[in-house]
């Protein structure tokens, strides 16, 4: 199709409306007009032996007002001007504790001498907190351990040792002072068996603010054993603060089940298992009409899980029975 054929009025229409972009062209740039422009903050200090101690911010947002020309070159050298682009905060001249920053219109450099900055919106006052910078080293929260899990083959003999024990930690003096253990953050797996005993571990870094901990990584060596499993049969069962010869027992011995490390299953002998039936709570059954008591145990230390068959003992007042 021939937009400019003879008849038509479409060249026409095409001058009139570029005639129209030149014209709000030439006013648009000539104009003023207002833009608002984050500016980073820059700092300096603060002097050797202090340090930040709390939040402060990383801008400021000015209201910025110039050309239709001078907003257009400042927007296409945005990249170019960036590194021009900053608020300066000195820091180094105060001392310890809070103090309040103010930042005026004049502090803010644009990048762009054809741009003024006509106020600032956001962050033109707020305040610095500065503390001795201190250092100390603090031990690894090993109760910290996120879900391990040990082989079902194995058992677990003591708490895990850490290497290193201890790390340095570098922040404000109001809150180094105050922590005492740092602790675990995630592990390199969450399983050790007895063929693989060492976990790689996260030290926990982020729940203190401005403090650095070194170094971010330990090392978990557990101590497992096998997991043994022995049976003791006939252990009697043993009544206690009962009236002496006024009640039967059925049955009047167990068989007790024990697992734990083999280093110490193994050298457990019949008398280490007692199995004891409390007056108190075969009273306490007696009183809901029942007289099935769940025996007490006590063992060595050292094993992990007991079971007993059966589970209950039947009670009987020798005077009720037959």
């Amino acid at each position: 199709m021939n937009i400019f054929r003879s008849g038509t009025n479409n060249l026409a229409k095409i001058l009139s409306v570029v005639a129209a972009l030149v014209l709000w062209f030439h006013v648009t740039v000539g104009a003023s007009f207002n833009t608002t422009v984050s500016v980073p903050i820059r700092y300096i200090g603060p002097v050797r032996g202090l340090m930040v101690a709390d939040g402060i911010p990383d801008h400021v947002l000015v209201q910025a007002r110039g050309s239709g020309r001078a907003l257009l070159s400042y927007s296409l050298r945005k990249v170019s001007v960036q590194a021009r682009r900053y608020v300066l905060v000195n820091l180094g001249g105060l001392s310890s504790g809070k103090h309040t920053i103010t930042i005026h219109t004049e502090q803010v450099n644009l990048g762009a001498g054809d741009l003024e900055v006509e106020r600032i919106l956001e962050n033109a006052e707020f305040t610095v907190s500065l503390d001795l910078k201190v250092q100390r080293t603090v031990a690894v929260d090993v109760d910290s351990l996120p879900g391990i899990r040990v082989a079902k083959d194995a058992v677990l003999v003591r708490p895990p040792e850490v290497a290193p024990r201890f790390v340095t930690i570098v922040g404000p003096g109001g809150i180094v002072r105050s922590i005492r253990t740092i602790p675990i953050k995630n592990l390199s797996r969450n399983e050790v068996s007895l063929r693989d005993t060492v976990v790689r571990a996260v030290l926990d870094t982020t729940i203190y603010p401005f403090v650095t901990v070194s170094p971010r990584e330990v090392e978990l060596r557990f101590s497992l054993e096998p997991l043994a499993e022995k049976v003791f049969s006939g252990i009697p069962v043993r009544p206690k603060d009962f009236p002496w010869n006024r009640y039967a027992f059925e049955p009047d011995s167990l068989t007790v089940t024990v697992q734990g490390p083999e280093s110490i299953v193994r050298k457990l002998k019949p008398r280490d298992i007692t199995v004891t039936v409390l007056y108190k709570a075969f009273l306490e059954q007696a009183e809901n009409g029942g007289n099935a008591v769940k025996p007490e145990i006590t063992f060595p230390k050292g094993v992990t899980a007991v079971t007993l068959a059966p589970e209950t003992v039947r009670i009987t007042p020798l005077d009720a029975k037959g």
